[in-house]
């Protein structure tokens, strides 16, 4: 997971760190470069307060603000608006999407610019 995070809060697991630059690789959780946390986690849940540049996950994530550029997950993504474009493994949930939406799962967006794929169902206004 990596996270252009702008300086706002984002939880991960029920813990908050603060950071420019948010990583989680095998455990570990790097703020701007440094060791954060190192623990195992097997399940992991993101939730991002503010606005972020791009978004790379590998589970699930809700983001209270805007992505200015673009999200790749494996898990579910909910999201305002978003710059670029979506890539999920599960179901999207968002407001305006500048680009394309592809999804293995379910997609209710209010606008798209782009073209919009799922392996679920589509409910775009």
């Amino acid at each position: 997971m990596s996270i252009n995070s702008n300086g706002n809060v984002v939880t991960i697991n029920g813990k908050t760190y603060k950071g420019n630059s948010i990583v989680s690789k095998n455990g570990k959780v790097f703020v701007d470069g440094q060791l954060a946390e190192d623990k195992e986690m097997n399940s992991v849940t993101i939730i991002i307060e503010g606005n972020v540049g791009e978004l790379t996950t590998d589970c699930p994530v809700t983001v209270q603000g805007d992505v200015l550029g673009s999200i790749k997950t494996e898990g579910s993504v909910t999201c305002n608006k978003v710059g670029k474009n979506i890539t999920a493994g599960g179901s999207i949930a968002c407001d305006e999407v500048g680009g394309n939406v592809n999804a293995g799962g379910s997609v209710r967006c209010d606008d798209v610019k782009g073209n919009v794929f799922a392996g679920g169902s589509i409910r775009c206004n």
